[in-house]
């Protein structure tokens, strides 16, 4: 009807207004909750993606750890163990890394000295020598580093321990085959002399008492030249034939020949 009709003019007049108010209002709110979403979206992309990076930095680091051929601990400022890689489990006796992460290292690592006196495993230190007791009682010669470093922004010390039970004992069977040789050096009957380079480096004293000299020790860091005349029978020069024999032998592992010597008195030999 014509009254209702101008009521509702009426009322839209006074209230046009506030009626417009609300309804920019509600596109503002619609396209503030679309740019929320859409900003929820990115930071979430950015977090996920910051994510995945941070496993994969993660993941490269435990592979790297695996593939080194020494153990590696890694430990918090408590002294708790927050890493350890394959190889530190098999030198300290353990099956599964998860056993120890979050012990102490005290606890579960045996380290001392090579000397036999205790370690302060906490102090920066690089190469020292040291027995590890696993967890099996059985004793393995290690050299031990420990180093102090940043990370994400914690302090850790990061501890490695490097085998060295196999190569110790080759260094021991051939310091112990090396004193065999020198023995039946200076008990043979024959006079021997052993050259390095380009000097006697060891003889017996049946080769000094064939020179003519007191004792084997005179002939150390001699060259076999000043034990020889100028020259040798087919005229080659002593200095520059032995050189040329020298290098014969080292380069064909033997060298048989005959040599002209000269004794303390003057005496061809």
């Amino acid at each position: 009807t014509a009254q209702s009709k101008r009521a509702v003019t009426t009322v839209l007049r006074l209230y046009s207004h506030w009626i417009v108010t609300f309804v920019i209002v509600g596109i503002l709110l619609v396209m503030g909750l679309v740019a929320v979403n859409r900003w929820q979206r990115r930071v979430f992309t950015q977090l996920r993606d910051a994510h995945k990076k941070v496993i994969r930095s993660q993941g490269q680091m435990k592979t790297i750890l695996e593939a080194l051929p020494l153990g590696v601990i890694l430990n918090d400022r408590k002294g708790r163990i927050v890493l350890i890689n394959e190889a530190a489990c098999l030198l300290t006796g353990y099956k599964d890394a998860k056993a120890v992460l979050g012990s102490r290292l005290n606890h579960i690592l045996n380290l001392r000295l090579a000397d036999g006196n205790s370690l302060d495993w906490k102090k920066p230190m690089r190469n020292v020598e040291c027995i590890l007791r696993n967890l099996g009682n059985a004793n393995r010669t290690v050299l031990f580093s420990s180093f102090e470093m940043t990370l994400d922004n914690e302090q850790v010390l990061l501890q490695t321990f490097m085998d060295i039970t196999e190569k110790k004992r080759v260094e021991a069977e051939l310091a112990e085959q090396e004193e065999r040789f020198i023995q039946t050096l200076h008990a043979a009957d024959d006079a021997i002399l052993l050259l390095g380079e380009d000097k006697f480096i060891d003889a017996n004293e049946k080769a000094a008492k064939l020179l003519g000299y007191n004792n084997s020790q005179a002939l150390i860091d001699m060259h076999p030249s000043v034990l020889s005349p100028e020259k040798q029978p087919d005229g080659e020069l002593s200095v520059v034939k032995a050189d040329r024999l020298l290098e014969l032998a080292y380069r064909q592992g033997y060298c048989h020949f005959e040599w002209l010597h000269k004794k303390v008195d003057g005496t061809l030999v």
